[in-house]
């Protein structure tokens, strides 16, 4: 009986409480549209916000980049080559419920012109922060693109 007691017990404040906050899903493409958007705006604050705190970036085999700080001022930098757009298209994710691996490919145009200017493949590793929002944590940019079957 006691048991029995201690169990009711439980399972009423266990419904009473408010649990976790449902998560709505993430669509892969729209957070490479927001890395997009950011980046073609030349929006280097916003580009910065993205990343976590102690986020990590290595571009084509140059040595890794932490730090949101050291991001923003990598991507200003490039910024001014070219004025490029780049475009991302997700093409496979592995999701988790905090943390998203995205493969993709990329392509830089000249926004005066649209002559190509490069591309490649990246990959992103999102993860859900404390607020619920999504940040990229990891992120590699590579100039060959990896054949998916």
């Amino acid at each position: 009986m006691k048991h029995y007691r201690s169990l009711v017990i439980f399972l009423a404040i266990l419904l009473a409480s408010p649990g976790l906050p449902a998560q709505a899903p993430v669509d892969a493409q729209e957070l490479a549209d927001r890395w997009t958007e950011a980046y073609n705006d030349h929006d280097g604050d916003a580009l910065a916000a993205l990343y976590t705190e102690s986020a990590e970036l290595t571009a084509h085999g140059a040595p890794t980049l932490t730090g949101r700080d050291d991001i923003r001022a990598f991507w200003a930098s490039d910024f001014g080559e070219g004025n490029p757009l780049t475009l991302l298209n997700v093409t496979h994710t592995i999701d988790g419920t905090d943390m998203m691996l995205v493969h993709g490919v990329y392509e830089v145009v000249d926004s005066d012109g649209g002559d190509s200017l490069g591309d490649g493949g990246f990959v992103h590793i999102w993860r859900l922060d404390g607020n619920g929002e999504w940040r990229i944590d990891r992120e590699l940019w590579f100039a060959e693109v990896l054949p998916y079957e």
